[in-house]
C-alpha cells in the first residue's frame, strides 16, 4: 500500500489492518531511499511470506478465509509454495548486511538475495518486484518531512 500522506494514522479514514501493514512496509522502503539521498546507504528488505507465531493474533476466521487453516481448523505451516521458512526468511537480510556487492549501495528493495526490479504490470505485484512508489523519491522526501514533523521535540 502506498503511504496515504493526508492521513498516515487512519484518523479520518477506516482503519483497515491489511492496508495499515502495506503502508508500514512501504514507509520502510522510503525511509531507506531517505537516508540513501543523504548519503547513508540503506535498503529495504523483504524477508517474504513466513509462517511466524505472529499469525496467532489474527482472528480465526481470517485465517480461515485466507486459506491458512486446514479442515479440521488447525494452522497449516506454509499455506503455499511462497511461503518460507525463519531461516529462508533470514537469508535476504543476512545477504544485505554481508554481501560485497552491497557495499555503498542503497536506496534499493531486496528481495531473495537479490536487487528487486520495478512491477509495471497490472494487480498485485509479485515476488521479487516492488511497487514504484514505494522507491519513489519524492514519496520519500514527503515522509521524511512527515517524520521529522511527527518526532520533533516540543
Amino acid at each position: 500500500s502506498d503511504v496515504d500522506f493526508d492521513d498516515p494514522n487512519y484518523l479520518s479514514r477506516p482503519y483497515d489492518p491489511w492496508a495499515a501493514y502495506g503502508q508500514s512496509k512501504t514507509a520502510n522502503c522510503l525511509f531507506a531511499v531517505g537516508l540513501a539521498r543523504r548519503g547513508r546507504p540503506a535498503n529495504a528488505v523483504a524477508p517474504g511470506a513466513i509462517q511466524t507465531n505472529l499469525m496467532r493474533h489474527m482472528p480465526h476466521e481470517e485465517l480461515a478465509e485466507r486459506g491458512w487453516l486446514d479442515s479440521a481448523g488447525n494452522r497449516i505451516n506454509g499455506p503455499g509454495p511462497e511461503w518460507k521458512t525463519v531461516e529462508q526468511g533470514a537469508a535476504t537480510t543476512v545477504w544485505a548486511a554481508v554481501a560485497p556487492e552491497l557495499q555503498g549501495v542503497g536506496g534499493k528493495y531486496l528481495d531473495n538475495c537479490a536487487i528487486a526490479e520495478p512491477w509495471t504490470g497490472l494487480g498485485e505485484v509479485p515476488f521479487g518486484y516492488y511497487a514504484p512508489y514505494a522507491l519513489d523519491p519524492d514519496h520519500a522526501e514527503l515522509l521524511w518531512v512527515l517524520s521529522e514533523k511527527l518526532t520533533a521535540s516540543t
